[in-house]
C-alpha cells in the first residue's frame, strides 16, 4: 500500500469510529440480516472476559471488531497448519 492510500485508509477508518463505526449499524436487526450475519455467541470465564475487554480498552477496539478479527486470523492460521501437515504427512494436497 503506497502512503496515499494508507493515508486515505487512516483518515476514513478515523471517520467510521468517530462515528460509532459499524457497530452501531451492526445493532439495527434489519441491517445486520440484510447483510446475512449470523451471530457467534459463547459462554466463557470471567477472568477471559476480563482479558478481553482489558485488550479491547487497550487497542480502542469493540469486543465485535477484536473478536472478528480474531476468529479470522485464528481460522487462516488453522487452515494453514492443516494443510502443511496433511501436505508434509501424505506427500498430497488435502481434497475435502
Amino acid at each position: 500500500m503506497n502512503n496515499i492510500d494508507q493515508l486515505a485508509t487512516y483518515r476514513a477508518l478515523g471517520h467510521i469510529r468517530a462515528s460509532g463505526g459499524i457497530d452501531h449499524f451492526l445493532r439495527i436487526p434489519e441491517v445486520a440480516e440484510q447483510l446475512g450475519l449470523k451471530r457467534i455467541q459463547f459462554e466463557a470465564r470471567p477472568e477471559l472476559v476480563a482479558q478481553l475487554e482489558n485488550a479491547c480498552v487497550m487497542l480502542d477496539v469493540s469486543k465485535r471488531e477484536f473478536l472478528e478479527s480474531a476468529l479470522v486470523d485464528a481460522i487462516e492460521r488453522a487452515e494453514q497448519k492443516f494443510l502443511a501437515v496433511y501436505r508434509e504427512a501424505t506427500g498430497e494436497d488435502f481434497k475435502g
